[in-house]
C-alpha cells in the first residue's frame, strides 16, 4: 500500500473517485478539491468575514473540477450566456440605507428596529445583480421572500435582522443558496416563499397566511409568489400586477373567474386547476400559464390577437 494512503481512505477511495468524476487522483489531499468544486454551485454565495460585515461575496458562474477539467456552469438566462467572474453585495448599517451591488442597480432598504427581512438575489441576462426585499416581520418565519422574475436567474436570498436600529452582521446562516441557479424560489430553513394561501385553519395553524388569494394579492408587491395550498378557492380574481401563483397540483383549486388586466403584465400560474374561464386582456403580454388543468366547460381567452407573447399549456377535463 502506499504510505500517501491510510487504510480507511483507500477502502473509500473508489467512492471519493465517483464524487469527483476522476480515476487519477493519488491522494487525498487531490480527491478533496475535486469534491469541493463539485459540491459549489455557480455564483456561489459566501459571507466575506462572517459576523464581521456586511459584505456577501458572489462567486463564479464557472465552476472548474481541477482533476479533471470539467467546468459547469448556470443555464442560459433569458436565452444569454456570459462569463462572470465574481461580485459583491454590501448591505447597509441602517434602515433607509442602500444594498449596494457590485453590477447593477442600488436597492434602498427599509426595516424597522427588531424586525426581519428577506433579500431576494437574481442575475438578469447583462451580468447584472436583481435584488428585491420582501414583507419584514417580527418573526422570522413570517418574513416573506420576494418571488422572482421568469426573465431572470434566482441565485439566493439573505435574511437580515434589524436589531434595535443596527442591521446584524452577515454570518454564513443568513443566506440560503439555490441549487445551480433557478427560476423558481425554494425555501430556506426560517423563510417563507412569497405568500402562502389556504383555508381559515390553515392561517390559525401558521400554514398561511391568508384564506383568500385575493387579500394576498392585495398584500403583495408585483412580482411576488402566491402559493396555494391543496384547497379549493371560491373567488373570482382580476389581477392587475404581475403575479406568480403556484400551486401543488391539481386540488389546489380556482373556483371561480381570472382575468389578467392591465398591470399584470408577465404574470404566471403553474400546477393549478381552474374550473371556470380565464380571460387575458387585449394589452397584455407575457402572461405564462402552465403545468394547469382546467375544466371542460372553461376555456382560456387571449384577447390580445397581435401577438404571440402569452403563453398558456394546460390540460381539459371534468
Amino acid at each position: 500500500m502506499s504510505k500517501n494512503f491510510e487504510s480507511r481512505q483507500t477502502e473509500h477511495r473508489s467512492a471519493l473517485e465517483q464524487l469527483t468524476g476522476s480515476t487519477t487522483t493519488k491522494t487525498l489531499k487531490d480527491i478533496l478539491p475535486a469534491i469541493n468544486s463539485e459540491a459549489t454551485p455557480p455564483f456561489a454565495l459566501r459571507a466575506n468575514d462572517p459576523g464581521n460585515d456586511r459584505q456577501l461575496n458572489v462567486g463564479s458562474n464557472i465552476v472548474t473540477n481541477p482533476e479533471t477539467g470539467r467546468k459547469r456552469s448556470n443555464q442560459p438566462i433569458n436565452g444569454s450566456f456570459f462569463i462572470f467572474a465574481s461580485g459583491t453585495i454590501t448591505f447597509p448599517a441602517a434602515s433607509g440605507g442602500n444594498i449596494v451591488p457590485s453590477v447593477g442597480a442600488n436597492t434602498p432598504l427599509t426595516v424597522s428596529a427588531n424586525n426581519y427581512i428577506n433579500v431576494l438575489i437574481e442575475m438578469n441576462d447583462a451580468g447584472e445583480f436583481v435584488l428585491s426585499v420582501g414583507t419584514e416581520n417580527a418573526t422570522e418565519s413570517l418574513a416573506t421572500v420576494p418571488g422572482g422574475s421568469v426573465e431572470n436567474l434566482s441565485i439566493g436570498h439573505i435574511t437580515l435582522y434589524n436589531n434595535a436600529g443596527t442591521i446584524d452582521n452577515i454570518t454564513d446562516s443568513s443566506y440560503v443558496q439555490y441549487p445551480e441557479g433557478t427560476t423558481s424560489q425554494a425555501a430556506g430553513a426560517n423563510a417563507s416563499i412569497g405568500f402562502v394561501v389556504g383555508n381559515a385553519s390553515d392561517v390559525t395553524n401558521g400554514d398561511a397566511q391568508y384564506s383568500t388569494i385575493a387579500a394576498a394579492i392585495a398584500a403583495a408587491s408585483a412580482g411576488e409568489r402566491i402559493t396555494l395550498l391543496d384547497r379549493t378557492f371560491t373567488e373570482n380574481l382580476t389581477i392587475t400586477k404581475q403575479i406568480h401563483l403556484v400551486g401543488k397540483g391539481r386540488n389546489s383549486i380556482i373556483d371561480g373567474t381570472v382575468q389578467f388586466s392591465s398591470g399584470s403584465e408577465y404574470s404566471s400560474a403553474e400546477r393549478l386547476k381552474f374550473n371556470d374561464d380565464v380571460t387575458i386582456d387585449n394589452t397584455v403580454i407575457g402572461i405564462q400559464i402552465t403545468n394547469s388543468w382546467i375544466v371542460n366547460a372553461a376555456d382560456v381567452t387571449d384577447n390580445n390577437s397581435t401577438t404571440s407573447e402569452n403563453l398558456y399549456i394546460l390540460i381539459k377535463e371534468s
